[in-house]
């Protein structure tokens, strides 16, 4: 079962209010698409999402936060990334990378990379070709 608390934007007013006891926890992106799943039992929420959201990547990405409280946050977190993966073809969060590794060098491979184009785009890149442009009423317009 998913984390059920709602998904809360991250503010340093938010990152301050976080407890200090272990937890689970999700970052999503601006449309609340989960990037990364985390819980460790060595450290406390604040602590671990402080961490998590140093890489300036990940940290740009990342919009939204939820967590659940749990005395196992290590077992949750797996289960979460399980009921992640069963819905998502396999596939972990984007900023996840690999799932057997602990958080902080887990966090990047897909944020790193860059975002797929869909259908001919993603064939091959594109050059943007720049034509000149006339002059406008609105480009000549000054403010007096």
């Amino acid at each position: 079962m998913a984390i059920a608390s709602v998904w809360r934007p991250i503010t340093s007013s938010t990152l301050e209010e976080l407890p200090e006891e272990p937890a689970v926890f999700e970052l999503a992106n601006l449309v609340r698409s989960v990037l990364f799943i985390g819980g460790s039992p060595a450290q406390g929420l604040r602590t671990e999402v402080s961490c998590v959201l140093a890489d300036h990547r990940l940290r740009s990405a990342a919009r939204y936060l939820r967590f659940e409280l749990t005395g196992e946050p290590a077992m949750r977190a797996e289960q979460i990334l399980s009921e992640y993966r069963a819905s998502h073809r396999g596939e972990v969060p984007p900023a996840q990378g690999n799932p057997a590794a602990n958080g902080a060098t887990a966090l990047l491979r897909a944020v790193e990379t860059p975002v797929r184009a869909i259908g001919s785009l993603a064939r091959e890149p594109r050059t943007r070709i720049v034509a000149p442009v006339e002059s406008t009423f609105l480009r000549r317009r000054s403010v007096a």
